[in-house]
């Protein structure tokens, strides 16, 4: 058994925000796209997780995340799809608030919903630094 010392619980307490690729196999699932993947430097097929864990340095806690699509460089392939792929993708009719906000989402900047996520984990009194 380990006797710990009030320094050791002292270690910084700090937020981490990550945004790892979730490559998907098939074009049919809903809203898919195409995204630059920085461990395989190129273009793939899934999309992003934004992810906002806090850390003391021995645990980690999730707070919160976001799933990304990349809308791309080319205007005759938004989101690194053709019309015509895009179209193949699986739709349904969501109707509701939330599903308009999880979409709207999809298509945000990870930059502007990592400061979000900050500021909503500031305003649930999560303390860092």
């Amino acid at each position: 058994m380990s006797h710990s010392t009030e320094a050791e619980h002292d270690k910084p307490v700090c937020l981490i925000i990550d945004d790892t690729d979730a490559p998907k196999s098939g074009r049919k699932s809903e809203l898919i796209g195409k995204v630059y993947s920085h461990i395989e430097h190129k273009t793939i097929l899934g999309n992003k997780c934004l992810t906002l864990l806090l850390s003391d340095g021995m645990s980690q806690l999730f707070l919160d995340f976001s799933l990304h699509v990349e809308e791309g460089r080319k205007p005759d392939k938004k989101q690194g799809l053709t019309d015509k792929q895009r179209k193949a993708r699986y739709s349904k009719d969501h109707s509701g608030e939330a599903v308009e906000e999880r979409v709207k989402e999809y298509t945000m900047s990870k930059i502007e919903k990592a400061i979000e996520m900050v500021k909503h984990a500031i305003k649930r009194g999560i303390r860092f630094g």
